[in-house]
């Protein structure tokens, strides 16, 4: 079988008899599939010392590559959604987990590293899938702190 990165998923491969095996499903290893970055090593700072972007209608400039190269991936975005069907891309690793462990919940509940944790509210015991729903939820729409005075 060969492996294709951007679905994550393994590609059939013909058995003995002719026919194709059925695919397994990409199991997450600590690390999602991430499309290559521009190399910027050939890119020389402005007469203002410092590296721009160079994206349509961005205005960002950092003191060094490593900077701009951490900006850069807002816009190319190389962090791809592991299920073929969701086109999903993030900039960074950490914001492609929060959005399996949102929206693909059952598939990450498979994946030991990304079992989605459930946090209750501390004064309805209300489930949420992630804590900083809760402080919004205790803030707006907590029925035991519903009508009391909000920060």
């Amino acid at each position: 079988m060969s492996a294709d990165p951007l679905s994550g998923a393994n590609q059939p491969a013909s058995d003995l008899h002719g026919e194709e095996a059925a695919p397994t499903e990409y199991q997450y290893n600590g690390r999602f599939y991430e499309e290559s970055m521009p190399d910027i090593k050939g890119i020389d700072p402005g007469s203002d010392g410092k590296f721009h972007c160079w994206e349509e209608g961005c205005n960002h400039k950092d003191d060094g590559r490593r900077h701009l190269m951490k900006h850069l991936r807002t816009h190319y975005k190389p962090v791809k959604c592991p299920k073929p069907d969701c086109g999903r891309r993030a900039a960074e690793q950490r914001e492609m987990i929060r959005h399996v462990q949102s929206c693909h919940v059952a598939w990450a509940n498979k994946q030991p590293k990304l079992k989605v944790q459930e946090f209750f509210c501390d004064l309805c015991g209300a489930p949420f899938r992630r804590k900083d729903y809760i402080r919004k939820h205790q803030r707006y729409s907590c029925p035991i702190v519903k009508g009391e005075q909000r920060e």
